[in-house]
Formats: C-alpha cells, structure tokens, sequence
C-alpha cells in the first residue's frame, strides 16, 4: 500500500483450548518455526514466536494491510491445522478462542524480546493464569476473571 507506514510491535499471548499442556517441548521447535512462517508471509517484518506447555506469546510487527483480528485468526487457524495434520498425537488440537494483544514502542522491544525468550524460567514460578492477569494489568486493563480467562 503506497504511502503508508506503520511501525506496530506487538505482544500476542493466547493458549491452547482449556490450557491443556500440549505443547511437549520436543515439539516446540517446529511448531514455533512454523507459526514464524505463517507471520512472515502475513507481512510481519519482526517475529519472535516462544512458549510452553500450555501457551504461547508472538511478538511481531502488524503490517499496514491486515486487521490484528485477522493475523490472529490466520496465525492460530493456519498452525492448528498444520499441527492437526503432522503430529498424529495431537489431531484434536485447537487454541483458545481468545486471545490477548499488547502494543509497545520499538524502544521497549529488546526487553519484551527478553521476557518471552525466557518463558520457561518465569513459569517455573508462576502460571499462566498469573501471567495473564499480570499482562493486563501492567497494562492498566481493567478485566473480569470470569471474561478474562474463559
């Protein structure tokens, strides 16, 4: 698109469906490198995917031409079926409904950067529960439990 520019980070964090820990970490690898993909050919020109068992945050730009809702549904759509289909044990696999994003300035990228390569440390302290909750209000959201984490 001619004449426009955009320079949006951002944070997605969503889960798998009723946070099942179905990420086994043998598996991580080219699930992360897949969803990679999937935003590089959506146009995101910065992309971290990382996460555990039962979780995943995205850090990546938003390109000019698509609608945050969009690159999620693809992201999550395109990467559940692929896991359905090349992972035998996992064919009824699905994310969460929701999801949650969080934009930040460029300055502040090496330290979101730092956050989600280090997903395994934290959650040996917390859960994502606790982690979600955090997120949104570190953000100054103000949430319902029962919309929060249904």
């Amino acid at each position: 698109m001619a004449g426009s520019f955009s320079s949006l980070y951002v944070h997605l964090v969503f889960s798998t469906r009723n946070r099942e820990p179905l990420l086994a970490p043998e598996h991580r690898g080219d699930i992360f490198a897949y969803m990679a993909g999937i935003l590089r050919q959506l146009g995101c020109e910065f992309v971290l995917v990382n996460g555990v068992a039962d979780h995943v945050p995205v850090v990546c730009t938003l390109p000019v031409t698509l609608p945050m809702a969009e690159l999620v549904a693809k992201l999550k759509g395109n990467s559940s079926h692929w896991i359905r289909k090349c992972r035998e044990d996992m064919t009824d696999f699905r994310w969460q409904s929701g999801y949650a994003a969080f934009s930040f300035a460029r300055k502040n990228l090496d330290a979101v950067r730092r956050y989600v390569n280090h997903q395994e440390n934290h959650h040996r302290l917390k859960t994502f529960d606790q982690e979600y909750r955090e997120l949104f209000t570190m953000a100054s959201i103000e949430f319902e439990d029962r919309y929060l984490l249904g």
